[in-house]
């Protein structure tokens, strides 16, 4: 009796069994047969949820947005009948070019009145930055931007625009402290960093940072104010006053769907 799960019709499966009873080795019978293509295994499967039922599941998502799959699985069950998975369902709204996304709790200081008033006074002094570009003194924005072990760095000079990046090699042992290794690493970057900007006749620069512990290292703030700079430090909870992360965003979403299998072929996909 033939296997519910065979992927070869009875009729190929007799030739083959015929010719090589025949005598025929595997390679003159593939020779004869050519291309056999396999069916789908367990032939088709009928689909749980009508289309009117899917399009209702569509309905339930447009009324309430914030609705979760284990609730849309609770539903189904109530009023189709119906048990199916959590995977089933996401499936469904993913054929309706639906996004399912994971709700995350956000801590209350994170929109509270101190986070509130740091970002006021980020965005008064952000502003008074501004005006200083206006009356014509030497003061340049420097965002700064870490990534693990490496740095990127956006720098404003004049109205272009250079994307700086320092490299660490990945096979440099972590000794001690990992917030001193990193701190260490960082000023290297910073080194780098301010001879490329005192080459372009950069002075007196705003490094904005983010709230990093190693950002914040007595190192860190010596060698900055050694070189004549100043840095400013992104508020809390508050990404958005940071241009580059919306950068880094589409980074994650195009590099990863190339899938570089090399550094110079990431560094290409990053640059380009």
């Amino acid at each position: 009796m033939r296997n519910k799960y065979a992927t070869i019709s009875d009729v190929d499966r007799q030739r083959i069994v015929g010719a090589s009873l025949s005598g025929q080795n595997a390679s003159m019978i593939a020779n004869v047969m050519g291309r056999v293509e396999a069916q789908q295994r367990g032939g088709v499967k009928a689909h749980k949820l009508t289309e009117d039922q899917k399009t209702t599941i569509r309905n339930w998502v447009n009324n309430d947005s914030s609705i979760t799959l284990p609730r849309l699985k609770e539903k189904c069950l109530a009023t189709f009948g119906v048990a199916v998975s959590s995977s089933t369902i996401g499936r469904i709204l993913e054929a309706f070019s639906y996004t399912i996304k994971r709700v995350h709790l956000q801590p209350v200081r994170r929109n509270d009145a101190a986070a509130i008033e740091a970002r006021w006074q980020y965005a008064q002094t952000f502003l008074e930055l501004f005006a200083q570009r206006r009356d014509g003194s030497k003061t340049w924005e420097v965002a700064a931007r870490d990534m693990g072990h490496a740095g990127c760095v956006r720098t404003a000079v004049k109205e272009h625009f250079h994307l700086l990046r320092h490299e660490h090699p990945a096979s440099t042992p972590i000794l001690g402290n990992e917030k001193s290794h990193q701190q260490g690493v960082f000023c290297t970057f910073l080194e780098e960093l301010f001879l490329m900007l005192a080459e372009r006749g950069v002075t007196n620069a705003v490094l904005v940072m983010d709230n990093v512990p190693f950002h914040k290292g007595e190192q860190v703030c010596a060698l900055v104010e050694s070189h004549g700079h100043r840095v400013l430090y992104l508020p809390p909870y508050s990404l958005f006053f940071n241009p580059i992360e919306y950068m880094f965003s589409k980074w994650k979403e195009y590099v990863p769907r190339e899938r570089p299998e090399n550094e110079p072929r990431l560094l290409d996909l990053i640059n380009n």
